[in-house]
């Protein structure tokens, strides 16, 4: 069995120096393929460990510390062979790199391309897609933001053509609660017809994107004498993400008209649709409104009942058939548009959460986002022992 480290050039991977076995190369550690924790759902950068003789080129290029990026990253990558067989790829820590004068040892640290996603954990952007980020487009944004912040000195290379987004399938899951009774109850004193009107509909976003909208409008008149006076109340969610209802506030509608006379009709009804013009026009309640977007469905259903003041339920729901899991996310803020720029690291990490996925490399150095469960990127032809622990010492 033969082991070789080769030190390449970043861009090229063309060798600049080798280290084998017979010239000194020395106390190999790979540690193993594992999660880092369950909280995360992160993929410890894979750690390669080995000392070799000091030698003019090390001594020149490496101890010099005139060849490195901020953040202790070496300009110069590494990649050990066994037998031939390329089993690593990755960074120079320099952070790491000790050297012992009394046995002209030198002792490297690398690590493959995941360890600058923590190098580089602060770097931030303002997520401000109204549709949200994918798994992959955060895998991207971070890879690009670490590039970006190494002048593109180097390249992360990507692969996140091979994960599934999660899909957990409900059935009548309720995603949006109404104070019912409550909203009613508002008009208990009113002698007219209370009016409910509702709906859903396609929101616009930008270009051909939507998210769809549930619309909720009570009016009803109210006459003294020979007077009338009309009361509006009406409220608009969105749902983001497939389930994420955020309220539209600032088309919220609760209002009262004026003291109309009512030889004045026509005034008070004038001041009514203007007031309502937001919320119209929908059909009146009394039949299942179901509503179909991007493959799901919402429904709502009011009866005569629930129009009543002693017979209202204390809560009606929105109801949603489709996939749980949202196939994006969105930082927090997004929906209300007071985001502020946030860590790329923490949006991935979300997206790994959400999706049940984790960021592996592979034995070239290409980082790849897969499913934590995908059994082929943490099988490996090496012995456990060598994974964990691989001393040649020990072997000699």
């Amino acid at each position: 069995m033969s082991w070789r480290v080769d030190f390449v050039d970043r861009f090229s991977f063309s060798v600049l120096h080798s280290v084998a076995l017979v010239d000194g190369l020395d106390a190999i550690r790979l540690n193993a393929d594992k999660i880092a924790g369950t909280s995360y759902f992160a993929k410890e950068p894979r750690r390669v460990e080995f000392e070799c003789f000091l030698d003019d080129w090390i001594e020149s290029n490496i101890l010099s510390g005139d060849h490195e990026f901020d953040r202790y990253i070496s300009h110069f990558l590494v990649r050990l062979y066994e037998s031939n067989t390329l089993i690593f790829h990755g960074i120079i820590d320099t952070s790491f790199v000790s050297y012992n004068a009394k046995s002209e040892v030198v002792s490297f640290t690398c690590y493959d391309y995941l360890r600058l996603f923590s190098k580089f954990a602060d770097i931030k952007m303002l997520y401000s897609l109204h549709s949200g980020y994918s798994p992959d487009y955060c895998f991207r944004y971070m890879a690009q933001g670490v590039e970006l912040e190494l002048s593109n000195e180097i390249t992360v290379p990507l692969s996140w053509s091979e994960y599934s987004p999660l899909n957990i399938q409900v059935s009548k899951l309720a995603i949006l609660n109404l104070e019912w009774k409550a909203m009613v109850r508002k008009f208990r004193s009113w002698n007219g017809t209370l009016t409910v009107y509702a709906g859903f509909l396609y929101a616009p976003l930008y270009s051909s994107e939507s998210v769809p909208e549930f619309r909720l409008l009570f009016y009803c008149e109210h006459i003294s004498g020979d007077t009338i006076q009309c009361k509006v109340y009406g409220r608009k969610y969105r749902f983001y993400n497939a389930i994420c209802p955020i309220e539209d506030e600032d088309a919220t509608v609760d209002d009262k008209s004026g003291v109309f006379p009512t030889s004045e009709l026509d005034e008070m009804l004038a001041w009514r649709d203007e007031t309502c013009s937001g919320y119209m026009p929908f059909a009146p309640w009394g039949t299942t409104q179901t509503f179909a977007h991007a493959g799901n469905t919402y429904s709502i259903q009011i009866s005569p009942d629930d129009l009543q003041f002693d017979t209202a339920p204390e809560q009606k729901q929105v109801l949603y058939i489709g996939n749980a899991i949202p196939a994006n996310i969105y930082p927090k803020g997004l929906y209300e548009g007071e985001n502020e720029p946030l860590e790329k690291l923490k949006a991935l990490k979300a997206a790994l959460i959400l999706h049940n996925l984790t960021t592996v490399s592979t034995a070239s150095g290409t980082l790849c986002l897969v499913n934590k469960n995908d059994a082929r990127y943490f099988v490996t032809s090496y012995s456990k022992a060598f994974l964990v622990f691989h001393d040649l010492h020990t072997n000699n």
